[in-house]
């Protein structure tokens, strides 16, 4: 019947001459550009009794389902008015929808054709289908598709087959799209460039870079693929590499591959390459639409220049919903909350009406600026006025302003009344706020619920880690690093970076990379010292210590200069306080700048700076010590490597094979073997190279019959077990001779003049005693912390 049906169809040239005889669908043909003109031209056909004949119906479907401007429901409309919809009208449609934001209706009307109508599908009508699916991340549904096409005997079709890899590989049935692929025998480029994306999609970046290097041609839509896959991937600087070997090789670059180089130097803080990258889509012609716009303004924003992020936007040719989001987000996040403000206000003027995006940028502005009212209303405007549903960002971002400002009662009400289920995420907005404002009772129930939810998760021990530590519970701090270790979880490190004269410098916790290490530590040194000298905030050791570097560049980097180095940390400190004026000015930095754009009514106010403790402040650790290592040794290196004094205080655990000195014992060292409990542990440890008599430990020792022992430590101090010890420490020592000078006076007025003897530690060991500074005073000749460097 299916066969009788098609052939009743006019043959190519019947048609042609149909058209031709019909005014109104020579005009479709030839000068039909949007839907005004065709509904003009379709109203005629219906008034001349054509709009039900299928030839005429589906040149008005091919347009208004196909067209860039198409109306689908206009194309549905029209395609339930054809009395006998032939193969065409039914693939047109079904490709329309495929397209579309609604795929699933193409599913339904190819289930309506396999039932109610006498057409069969054919090789052109399943590749619409599998993208359907594709979109909607059904592969299992789409398998069973793919059994019909086995049958049908159309797998081997290059059309269909590579459709079916990409709905395989979009959705991460990469094994079954790696099957089809390898069985495909003469495979075109669009075959490859579906399993590169599928890869890179799937977090595969690796195989992806195989396949593209053995690809034997490639398309510039393959080299846009593994660019962005690189960029999704977080391979920021291989994006941008691979974008120079694209222009050695002669290829031409597409809209999407600048987009995709964009949101890698967005991503990077990389402000020259952004805008080089800029300056090559203006000088090449590319169409300045929508869509590369907003991914200019992006990469301003996020780069920190939003001034010329502003001017993008304002002198853009086109300005679409997504440039408006794009600026509002852009402010909110460097500082300008109240300018986001307004610029929403003005999008709710213009021809576009607010979407879920375009919120999250307005209840970020109010995060950043502490305006929670303004934080409540605009989430009711949300709801009630624009009736769109929040997302989980939405109440993540109402959650995080509420915390911000105290009120967690209310942010926890709110996660309560939320229709979804909160995530680790949600909780742990709640769970900063919670640290951030000492509430421990709020905090240990939050961390409870994380924790079920992820047990993986390291957020909640960290932050409730942190909390107990600020608030004086430093034992339930304990318990929480020990669970951590218990578990294995791992706290992900932190990164950031730079860019100095193009290079690209990263910066991440717990590693030593950069091959200027040693130079960048030597001069945080020398930089700690001259603004310690003169009464300035100094630089936590602590967060020195915490930096790795890693440099990305071709070619051989600048040197990483002074003002380079350090301009991010000193820039978080009174301005008045920073570099000595030698090192400023020398070297403009590409870095994120904060504060307002010249003109703002709004100045920003001097920054209040505020120390938990001075130099001088005596610090509180609770370290523990694994099984197996020398506790003695663990202390040593941790006072080398964080340039401290350490005072122990006290130690809980047990130690085994220690080796003492008793002066009171024959022999005066005595060697103790099997496992014994500490009972006291004190002493103070000195960075080398400080002078052996003020470094040393003390312990007293309880053994399996109880018999206590004690001495001073001469060899390893083993850990049978977790050793934990509480510790102060210090980055200043003030080294006096006692009596004092005014004590002898006293005395000597007294009549009662004392006899000592001055110890000159110089004397004894043939150096400047290293951190020990007189009278916390600098002498001429002083030796700071860092081995081999003068003040």
């Amino acid at each position: 019947m299916a066969q009788s049906f098609c052939t009743s169809i006019p043959p190519p040239t019947c048609i042609s001459k149909f058209i031709s005889d019909q005014p109104y669908l020579s005009m479709l043909e030839t000068k039909c550009t949007n839907m005004r003109d065709l509904k003009l031209i379709h109203a005629q056909l219906i008034k001349n009794g054509l709009a039900k004949d299928t030839i005429a119906a589906s040149r008005v479907l091919a347009f208004t389902a196909g067209n860039p401007s198409r109306d689908l429901n206009y194309a549905y409309l029209v395609f339930t008015r054809i009395r006998n919809p032939n193969l065409f009208t039914w693939n047109t449609i079904i490709r329309g929808f495929s397209k579309s934001s609604t795929p699933q209706v193409a599913v339904s009307l190819f289930i309506d054709m396999l039932v109610s109508s006498p057409v069969e599908p054919e090789r052109l009508t399943y590749p619409a289908l599998f993208k359907a699916y594709s979109q909607m991340g059904l592969a299992c549904d789409g398998a069973q598709l793919h059994g019909r096409v086995i049958k049908q005997g159309l797998q081997s079709d290059p059309f269909t087959r590579n459709s079916i890899i990409s709905m395989y590989s979009n959705c991460g049935f990469l094994s079954e799209a790696l099957k089809l692929f390898d069985e495909g025998g003469d495979l075109d480029v669009v075959a490859w460039n579906s399993m590169i994306m599928g890869f890179a999609k799937n977090g595969e970046i690796e195989y992806a870079k195989r396949l593209f290097d053995e690809m034997p041609n490639r398309s510039a839509i393959s080299w846009n693929s593994m660019i962005s896959g690189y960029v999704r991937n977080g391979k920021l600087v291989e994006a941008l590499d691979l974008f120079s070997r694209m222009q050695v090789e002669n290829v031409k670059p597409s809209e999407f591959t600048m987009v995709s180089l964009l949101n890698a130097s967005a991503r990077l803080g990389a402000l020259r390459q952004g805008e080089w990258i800029h300056d090559y889509i203006r000088n090449n012609g590319f169409e300045l639409n929508v869509i590369v716009v907003t991914a200019i303004i992006d990469m301003y924003c996020k780069c920190g220049n939003i001034e010329k992020g502003l001017q993008v936007f304002l002198t853009a040719p086109v300005r679409g919903l997504s440039c408006w989001n794009s600026i509002i987000s852009g402010l909110a996040t460097n500082g300008f909350g109240e300018e986001a403000l307004e610029f929403f206000s003005r999008l709710e003027s213009s021809e576009y009406e607010p979407d879920s995006i375009s919120f999250i940028g307005v209840l970020t502005a109010c995060n950043h600026t502490g305006l929670v009212d303004k934080a409540r209303e605009y989430f009711t405007l949300m709801t009630e006025t624009y009736k769109i549903e929040p997302s989980f960002k939405h109440y993540g971002c109402l959650v995080d302003a509420l915390g911000r400002a105290g009120l967690l009662e209310e942010a926890q009400e709110v996660i309560r009344s939320m229709p979804m289920d909160p995530d680790a995420v949600m909780w742990g907005t709640l769970l900063s706020a919670c640290w951030r404002h000492e509430n421990i009772e709020i905090g240990q129930w939050v961390a409870k619920k994380i924790i079920e939810l992820d047990p993986s998760e390291s957020c909640s021990h960290v932050l409730m880690a942190n909390a107990y530590a600020a608030s004086g519970h430093f034992e339930e701090a304990i318990q929480e690093r020990v669970l951590m270790k218990e578990k294995q979880v791992e706290k992900q490190p932190g990164c950031s970076s730079i860019e100095v004269n193009g290079v690209v410098h990263e910066f991440v916790a717990g590693g030593r990379l950069h091959p200027q290490v040693q130079d960048i530590y030597d001069l945080s040194n020398d930089l700690s010292l001259m603004l310690r000298d003169e009464g300035k905030p100094v630089l936590d050791s602590d967060s020195i210590d915490d930096l790795a570097m890693r440099v990305h560049g071709s070619g051989s980097g600048p040197s990483f200069s002074d003002s380079s180095t350090f301009s991010n940390w000193v820039s978080k400190m009174d301005s008045n306080s920073a570099m000595p004026a030698a090192d400023q000015g020398e070297r403009e930095i590409a870095r994120r700048p904060r504060g307002r754009p010249a003109g703002s009514k709004n100045k920003p106010k001097q920054p209040i700076i505020i120390t938990r403790d001075s130099p001088n402040a005596l610090r509180a650790h609770a370290m523990e010590v694994g099984s197996g290592c020398d506790i003695s040794e663990s202390l040593l290196n941790f006072a080398r490597r964080k340039q401290r004094g350490v005072c122990v205080l006290s130690a809980a655990g047990c130690v085994t094979n220690v080796t003492l000195r008793q002066p009171a014992t024959a022999g005066a060292t005595v060697t103790l073997h099997g496992r014994f409990e500490i009972l006291s542990l004190l002493g103070s440890i000195l960075p080398p190279p400080a002078p052996p008599g003020v470094t040393g430990l003390t312990v007293y020792l309880a053994g399996a019959q109880g018999q206590v022992v004690g001495g001073s430590v001469v060899g390893a101090l083993v850990a049978s077990g977790p050793v934990v010890i509480m510790a102060g420490s210090f980055m200043n020592a003030t080294f006096d001779r006692l009596p004092l000078d005014e004590d002898d006076a006293a005395a000597a007025a007294a009549g009662r003049q004392h006899h000592h003897n001055r110890v000159d530690v110089a004397e004894i060991y043939g150096v400047v005693p290293q951190n020990l500074l007189t009278n916390g005073t600098l002498p001429p000749e002083v030796y700071s912390w860092a081995p081999g460097r003068k003040c």
